[in-house]
């Protein structure tokens, strides 16, 4: 044991009957276990002849049913199973509980959580324990559904993958441009892209045209310098330099495609470059106020009827600037914003015709 942790170990001497495979010993000098608002507030170890039982923090009735050293620190009892099912009052072995005086608070909650899976966990208690282990640690922050089908896209993974390593912050807004793209073939247009960075979702959209019914230009826009100097709508999250990425990266990873243009220079200074043509899609990732409000301005009016635009920092606290510009542009516009789940914002072009007969 390591000498820090200053715990005590607890001799168990009585046991009640708790149904089924279930004994209950009442704990004195112990602070209290879990309970209905913390389900794993116990950091309590029970031992059965020196070895560890669990898992713990078990429901009451699988103690009951299923026994096989389960074991509950609920409020000031413990709840508990032998290994063997036997009763503890008569089995002649040794019962010992271990308090530990560290791992208290939130990290010692998370860490419970884990110690309640058991060997041959499911996938499905996997999620669950990550879902406790979040709310303990961080919990403004909310985890999504279990099961998404799209996780089973091996071909989309791969590639994500190759891009991004093993940082699947990104996945589901990647995924959610690639398919938003895919779905506008009846719109022609080009599709363009403001913040490139490594080309990660840049591949993405070219794979989308790729997959999809009509022949377009991927047109890309980054000073490849990092971000420009913050103004005083953008907060402090930000840098001037920061996400600066050789262009030869970004120009790498997309060099399996055929139709990308890439515009280097500071937004919006290489805009007039495509000043003549139409737009099915626009992607718009720079994070703060000014080129996001310029991209918005120059790229919106270009947008067929139909078309998209997908502002990828809108719901982030990080970047109010960008809420900020996209707020301002379509206020006083027929099309609503779309607040996606993934921090995106999401606008549909709306036929002038059709806008204005509403």
């Amino acid at each position: 044991m390591d000498q820090a942790d200053r715990g005590r170990l607890i001799e168990l001497t009585r046991f009640a009957p708790g149904g089924g495979h279930c004994f209950i010993a009442p704990l004195a000098d112990v602070p209290p276990g879990d309970r209905e608002e913390d389900p794993f507030g116990s950091p309590l170890v029970l031992f059965e002849d020196g070895i560890a039982l669990g898992p713990p923090h078990s429901l009451h009735a699988g103690i009951r049913e299923a026994g096989g050293g389960r074991y509950s620190h609920w409020k000031d009892s413990l709840y508990l199973s032998a290994s063997d099912n036997s009763d503890p009052r008569v089995n002649r072995r040794r019962y010992q509980i271990y308090v530990p005086a560290v791992r208290s608070g939130a990290v010692g909650r998370a860490l419970a959580s884990l110690d309640a899976l058991a060997e041959g966990y499911t996938p499905a208690e996997a999620y669950a324990a990550v879902e406790r282990c979040l709310a303990a640690l961080y919990p403004a922050a909310k985890i999504g559904e279990d099961l998404k089908s799209f996780w089973n896209e091996r071909e989309f993974i791969t590639a994500y993958r190759m891009l991004a390593g093993d940082n699947y912050r990104a996945l589901e807004r990647k995924w959610t441009v690639y398919n938003l793209l895919k779905a506008l073939d009846s719109v022609a247009g080009d599709v363009a892209e403001c913040g490139v960075y490594n080309g990660a979702t840049a591949y993405f959209l070219a794979l989308g045209i790729e997959r999809g019914g009509r022949r377009r230009v991927l047109h890309l826009f980054d000073s490849f310098a990092g971000l420009s100097q913050p103004g005083a709508a953008d907060g402090s999250f930000w840098r001037a330099g920061t996400l600066a990425c050789p262009e030869e990266v970004a120009r790498g990873n997309l060099a399996r495609f055929s139709d990308v243009r890439f515009y280097r220079g500071w937004i919006p200074v290489q805009f007039p470059a495509v000043a003549g043509r139409q737009f099915c899609f626009v992607h718009v990732d720079v994070d703060l106020y000014q080129p996001t409000r310029d991209s918005v301005e120059f790229f919106f009016p270009r947008l067929q009827a139909g078309g998209m635009l997908v502002c990828d920092d809108y719901g982030f606290d990080s970047c109010p600037g960008a809420r900020r510009a996209m707020d301002e542009y379509f206020a006083g516009r027929p099309e609503r914003i779309v607040h996606l789940p993934t921090g995106q914002g999401l606008v549909i072009k709306l036929d002038p015709r059709a806008a204005a007969a509403n």
